[in-house]
């Protein structure tokens, strides 16, 4: 999958969404290489992250993907208040991805799914990490 694809996928997946909620959504993806992953699973994580930033977020969220080492690791950040606590609440949402993402086994890594506050908006980070 490449990359770059996957976001702007996830862009235009969620526009209309963003835009009943007069939101930005600022996308930092240029990783132009292509990933192996599953397509569907990985846009549905990240569009479920996107609507709960935007439920949240005053103006901004940012989807970013990155390459660290042999990990990739996406990023969905909002400029709300952050998570009231951490970690949230046990919903069926991120229960089932946290294990989405250890499944994501390759060359004897796993994926993991990393909630937390302050990223570079100042609000919720959702951080996936997929080897």
């Amino acid at each position: 999958v490449i990359i770059s694809d996957l976001c702007a996928e996830v862009v235009l997946d969620q526009r209309a969404h963003l835009d009943s909620y007069n939101l930005t959504l600022e996308l930092d993806c240029d990783i132009a290489d292509a990933w192996p992953l599953d397509r569907d699973i990985v846009t549905d994580m990240l569009n479920n992250a996107v609507q709960n930033a935007g439920r949240h977020a005053q103006r901004r969220i940012q989807l970013s993907a990155r390459q660290s080492g042999e990990m990739l690791i996406f990023t969905v950040e909002d400029d709300g208040p952050g998570f009231a606590s951490l970690p949230p609440g046990n919903g069926t949402g991120l229960l089932l991805a946290t294990e989405l993402a250890r499944m994501h086994v390759r060359q004897g890594r796993s994926g993991s799914l990393r909630l937390s506050n302050g990223g570079t908006l100042g609000g919720a980070r959702f951080e996936l990490q997929l080897p």
